[in-house]
């Protein structure tokens, strides 16, 4: 194996650490807002289905290597750090000092989030590497099966 490769595999797998950890944060606010939304009464079950299913789907483009879930990704990211940031500038009455952390751990995750998914060279790598590998978001590993 050339020094070339061994970089090159290096860089890959420092993408797809960036990614699934990318991926894991966002599992882990997605649910915790939701159990925040049933704890405060203001749940509606369907609306989180659509949410988890719209996520789903765009984290799994994202693993899959499409450039379009990752740009989608962090444009939706940074809305949320703008509601996030309106949150933490005018809190609500009830729990004015959860939701401010809240929001401010949105923006911190946000922040971290954009800056390595955009600025990150390894995560283009990832990207090409997972777009040879699954030519489509849907179909077999390795290309189609003929």
């Amino acid at each position: 194996m050339t020094d070339q490769t061994t970089t090159e595999a290096a860089r890959i797998a420092r993408g797809r650490f960036l990614i699934v950890a990318a991926i894991s944060i966002t599992l882990f606010v997605t649910i915790a807002d939701i159990a925040i939304a049933i704890m405060a009464g203001s749940w509606k079950p369907e609306i989180s289905a659509i949410r988890l299913v719209f996520v789903g789907l765009l984290l799994w483009g994202m693993y899959r290597g499409r450039m379009w879930a990752r740009l989608l990704f962090l444009i939706l990211v940074m809305v949320g750090m703008a509601f996030a940031g309106a949150v933490a500038i005018e809190p609500p009455k009830a729990n004015a000092d959860a939701a401010q952390i809240f929001s401010l751990v949105i923006i911190v995750c946000g922040a971290v989030l954009v800056w390595f998914l955009s600025f990150d060279k390894s995560v283009v790598q990832f990207e090409q590497a997972q777009r040879s590998r699954y030519p489509r978001l849907f179909g077999p590993a390795g290309g189609s099966a003929s």
